[in-house]
């Protein structure tokens, strides 16, 4: 005789065999049923976040955390089209969720009462899976499989809909451990072939890292082929996650937003390796291709759609990404071992190189050290003395976050964690699940003042559940990158310094008011002098920290 159950009392007991601890959520009427039950258990929490865009943020963060999926609960239509923002970054992130979202009565539907609309088809462009639930009957297949199809490669977000009245009808099931599937798909063999061939006869090898490295705990696979091989090694920009360790020798940083900038990377290389990313693609278009001519491009991707996608032409290997790269090395390595001489004097050379960068930083450290404002060269390296190596960061602040790359020392993938989409409004959200998966380790959201004013409600949340980070806004009175872009479009603001919609003056934000509001302790630091000591108190405290720092920008003969 198959057990009893109502529609809710199936979502929930799913979700704790699959071993979901948090419900991340934003309550309303047509989700009263499915709170209701919450009421009778303790292995489920509920995190109450005050706008629908923090209970995904929150949960993209846990979730790439804890590399387990997250489960979200929104508030009917207008609550998934507020969270539309968060949904597009998780999608671009390729992080592992469940978002769902109560639904009108179906007997209502066709009146098209308040808060309805076809959500499963609003939300569809940005998950892997859209439904919304028909009958009760399906709530064990429909759960089992979203949480299949979440964590399927490649990972993403799923989005499920559930009618008011389904929620409360009972049917006879039974409840099923929701299988994820290993796929371990090995590369193919001709192209891993001719893939060693051409990085072993290479003069001018350059790699491409991304998410995918990271994702695969691929790193040590890949840096032993850049030493292999002796190649530079960039970083696609707006990383979701470190895929190479950025003190080492080899890493030449980021690689450019601009396509001139990018060119200028690729320029001397006679191969490119793409590992585990497509991201080599500027933000405006300007015509001229970005592969130097007569370069021969590998791409290595576990996810089918990405490989090949924007570089045709290449040789292109579509499997795990770490069994890839450690096959290929050791392939590297048989066909290099005569080559051991040329090798070693290509990676000196690149090492040299390395040497001498790494002055030139250090010397700009100490030529900004004092400046008021404060420099974002001394910020980071201050943030960097401050906190222990286990430490992350998470990072949301556009202009500084290229400071934040060249001066701070990331190992491995766990201490960084990016804005991939590009919707603002990530990085406290994130920073609050990230704490809530890594409880142990220091996190900090580094964080840009325009984009803290997304969602500064989340410090609401950050308070009532004591989750202990730190909030460190790199405050420039405006959106400084727009005025970047606005200079490079060399157009009417440029000659007359007007940059429409870039300043945040005017009143000035009181951040200090606006986070005790909010139940946060927090301070202004206008003072280089005051970063260690302000710092040291925010790392060793028990309770989420704002700490506001005015750093360099374009209005300091308006302010001091």
């Amino acid at each position: 005789m198959l057990k009893k159950w109502k529609g809710k009392e199936v979502i929930v007991e799913i979700l704790t065999k699959f071993g979901v601890r948090y419900v991340f959520g934003n309550p309303g009427t047509t989700e009263i049923p499915f709170l209701d039950v919450l009421a009778e258990r303790d292995d489920l929490q509920y995190i109450l976040c005050l706008h629908d865009a923090i209970a995904v943020g929150m949960a993209h963060g846990f979730a790439a955390a804890s590399e387990q999926p997250a489960f979200v609960n929104l508030h009917a239509a207008p609550g998934v089209a507020n969270a539309m923002g968060s949904i597009y970054n998780a999608f671009r992130a390729g992080v592992p969720l469940v978002i769902t979202a109560g639904q009108s009565d179906q007997r209502l539907q066709a009146l098209e009462p308040p808060l309805w609309a076809d959500i499963a088809t609003l939300v569809r462009p940005f998950v892997k899976w859209s439904w919304e639930t028909r009958t009760a009957q399906e709530f064990p297949l429909v759960m089992a499989r979203a949480l299949k199809v979440a964590t399927d490669t490649p990972q993403g977000p799923v989005f499920v809909s559930f009618p008011m009245n389904l929620l409360d009808e009972e049917i006879a099931a039974e409840i099923p451990v929701p299988q994820i599937p290993l796929v371990n798909a090995g590369p193919d063999p001709e192209a891993l072939d001719e893939a060693a061939h051409v990085l072993a006869q290479a003069e001018r090898p350059l790699i491409v890292v991304g998410d995918g490295v990271a994702k695969v705990h691929a790193i040590p696979s890949l840096v032993r082929l850049a030493e292999t091989i002796a190649a530079k090694v960039y970083a696609e920009r707006m990383p979701h996650r470190i895929a190479f360790p950025t003190g080492h020798s080899l890493y030449f940083g980021p690689i450019g937003f601009q396509e001139m900038e990018i060119q200028a990377n690729l320029a001397d290389a006679d191969v490119i390796l793409l590992a585990g990313t497509n991201r080599i693609i500027p933000v405006v278009y300007q015509g001229s291709p970005l592969i130097p001519p007569g370069a021969k491009v590998i791409q290595v991707d576990a996810d089918p759609w990405e490989a090949g996608k924007n570089v045709p032409g290449g040789i292109v290997i579509v499997a795990n990404v770490r069994a890839t790269l450690e096959i290929l090395t050791h392939k590297v390595e048989q066909k290099l071992a005569g080559k051991k001489e040329l090798i070693m004097h290509r990676r000196s050379a690149l090492e040299t190189m390395a040497i001498h960068r790494k002055k030139a930083l250090e010397e700009e450290v100490e030529r900004a050290w004092d400046n008021v404002p404060i420099s974002i060269s001394r910020l980071v390296r201050e943030l960097r003395h401050a906190l222990p190596g286990d430490a992350i960061i998470v990072d949301e602040s556009s202009t500084s976050s290229l400071g934040l790359h060249l001066y701070f020392e990331f190992p491995h993938e766990n201490t960084y964690f990016g804005i991939k989409g590009g919707s603002l409004g990530y990085g406290l959200p994130a920073a609050l699940g990230i704490k809530l998966a890594r409880p142990q380790q220091p996190v900090v959201a580094f964080i840009g003042d325009g984009a803290a004013l997304y969602l500064p409600q989340a410090l609401w949340t950050a308070a009532h559940y004591g989750i202990a980070v730190i909030i460190l806004i790199c405050n420039n009175f405006g959106y400084r990158i727009l005025r970047e872009g606005f200079r490079n479009y060399n157009g009417a603001a440029s000659r007359t310094d007007k940059f429409i919609g870039c300043t945040i003056l005017e009143p000035m934000v009181d951040f200090i008011h606006l986070a005790q509001a909010f139940g946060v302790k927090a301070r202004t630091i206008t003072n280089p002098e005051d970063l260690k000591i302000s710092l040291a108190e925010a790392v060793h405290a028990h309770h989420p920290f704002l700490l506001n720092v005015l750093i360099e920008h374009d209005e300091v003969g308006r302010l001091f």
